[in-house]
């Protein structure tokens, strides 16, 4: 029997832009709540809640914008062959595991030399 794989979609991460959260901190700050802005300017609540608690605290700098890249281990175009491959051994039914598919990309990662974090590396 055929298998369909659901491929996930990416996360929602990182998906606000930088003037959508200074729009949304100034009207937080002319006393509309946090949870109401927050849907208006398609910000995640907790992340604007964040932030405008830096902002409150002294002496804190931070920044608007998101910052996800310190934690990718593939660039977005090793990420795309690695995915564009996946996705050919599934459209010729050559299957797959989870355990195969992690194995595939920790030693692409070991071949294209990428900085893995500590709980990735074989000891």
């Amino acid at each position: 029997m055929v298998r369909k794989y659901n491929i996930k979609k990416r996360s929602s991460k990182s998906t606000y832009e930088e003037t959508d959260m200074k729009k949304a901190i100034d009207l937080v700050a002319k006393g509309g709540s946090i949870r109401k802005v927050a849907d208006r300017c398609g910000v995640k609540r907790e992340t604007l809640r964040h932030k405008i608690k830096i902002i409150k605290s002294p002496g804190m700098k931070f920044g608007l914008t998101s910052n996800y890249s310190h934690q990718k281990i593939f660039t977005d175009v090793q990420e795309n062959s690695i995915t564009d491959y996946l996705k050919m051994c599934c459209k010729i039914f050559y299957g797959l595991t989870t355990k195969v598919c992690c194995k595939l990309a920790y030693e692409t990662a070991v071949v294209n030399k990428n900085v893995l974090c500590r709980g990735l590396r074989k000891k």
